[in-house]
C-alpha cells in the first residue's frame, strides 16, 4: 500500500464532527505537504489542522517518542533552513555593500592621486626659475623667443 493510499484511506474528523479534507501545503515551509483541515469554507473553518505525514498519539509510548523527535527534527530542519536563507541574504547584502564601497574607495583614490600629483606639479613649478629668466627675446626676428632648457 503506498503511503498517497493510506491518506486516501485515513478517516479524521475535525472539531465540527465532519470527515476533515485532505489538502496539498503550497507554502514555503511546507511544499507539496498533505495535510487535513476543516472541509468548510474558510471563514467558517472549525480550526482543525493535522499534517498527513504525522501519526495520531496513540497508547505506544515509544511511538509516540519517536514522533515527537521526529517533529522536532522537521521543524529544526525547517529552522537550519531558514537561518541558512537569512545567511545567504545577509551575504548577498553584505556582498554589495562590500561591492559599493571598493568602488568608493577606488574613486576616491583615484581623486587621492590626482590632488598628490597637481601638488606635485605646483611644488617642482615653484623650485623653478620664473619663465622669464629662461627666455630671451631675439632682437633680430620680430616676435622670436628663444627657450633656454636645463
Amino acid at each position: 500500500m503506498s503511503s498517497s493510499e493510506i491518506y486516501e484511506e485515513s478517516y479524521l474528523e475535525c472539531y465540527c464532527g465532519v470527515a476533515a479534507k485532505l489538502r496539498m501545503s503550497h507554502t514555503e515551509k511546507g511544499p507539496f505537504r498533505l495535510f487535513y483541515n476543516c472541509p468548510k469554507e474558510i471563514s467558517q473553518q472549525c480550526g482543525f489542522f493535522h499534517w498527513a505525514d504525522e501519526r495520531e498519539p496513540s497508547n505506544d509510548r515509544h511511538a509516540n517518542e519517536l514522533d515527537l523527535i521526529r517533529n522536532v527534527c522537521i521543524r529544526l530542519t525547517e529552522r537550519l533552513d531558514e537561518i541558512v536563507e537569512e545567511h545567504e541574504d545577509e551575504k548577498e547584502e553584505w556582498e554589495r555593500e562590500k561591492a559599493e564601497l571598493t568602488l568608493k574607495l577606488s574613486t576616491l583614490q583615484t581623486q587621492l592621486d590626482d590632488i598628490h600629483n597637481r601638488v606635485r606639479i605646483t611644488n617642482e613649478s615653484f623650485s623653478m626659475p620664473p619663465f622669464e629668466s629662461l627666455s630671451i627675446r631675439d632682437d633680430d626676428d620680430d616676435n622670436t623667443l628663444v627657450i633656454y632648457t636645463l
